[in-house]
């Protein structure tokens, strides 16, 4: 979707042909909302797959740990050299990017606002990355103009339109 200050939301949905033949999205995943057809933005799912992608290498190292502790093996983690100069710099360029990009925009879809998510929190000094639950509260002026992509299956006649009230087509 497009706003009329041109911030875009970038958005997803499962899709499947309903009852009636129509194409699009799945209700099952895709409850309606405010009697319209909804998607998913990406910024939504992101955070919680971004979060999910810590959360289980961090679970990885504890399990690893907690093995060799109990089977008493070592394994040495020497100084590996790093061939990039200034790999600190790299590496807070990339943790800015990360959190400007989750952190500044901020805006939802309507059905996603209220609906717990996660937030990156960044430690610059200390190297640290870290998640907080967030629930969205910013959505899209309802004037954004919408921007749908379909192929087509060759053969289906209807499609459901997202963020529209049944009877706009």
């Amino acid at each position: 979707m497009l706003s009329p200050d041109s911030t875009k939301i970038l958005g997803w949905y499962l899709e499947g042909v309903n009852d009636a033949g129509a194409i699009g999205p799945v209700q099952d995943f895709h409850p309606q909302f405010d009697g319209m057809y909804t998607v998913w933005s990406y910024d939504f799912h992101l955070r919680i797959f971004y979060y999910l992608i810590y959360k289980i290498a961090i679970e990885i190292d504890e399990v690893v740990h907690k093995l060799c502790q109990k089977n008493s093996i070592n394994l040495p983690i020497g100084n590996i050299p790093l061939n990039p100069v200034h790999i600190e710099e790299l590496c807070s360029k990339a943790f800015s990017g990360f959190g400007r990009r989750f952190n500044d925009r901020g805006i939802f879809y309507s059905q996603e606002v209220g609906q717990k998510t996660k937030k990156v929190v960044l430690d610059v000094d200390h190297g640290t990355l870290s998640f907080e639950d967030f629930y969205p509260q910013k959505t899209l002026d309802p004037k954004s103009k919408k921007v749908f992509h379909t192929r087509g299956d060759g053969f289906s006649r209807s499609f459901n339109m997202i963020f529209t009230k049944g009877d706009e087509k």
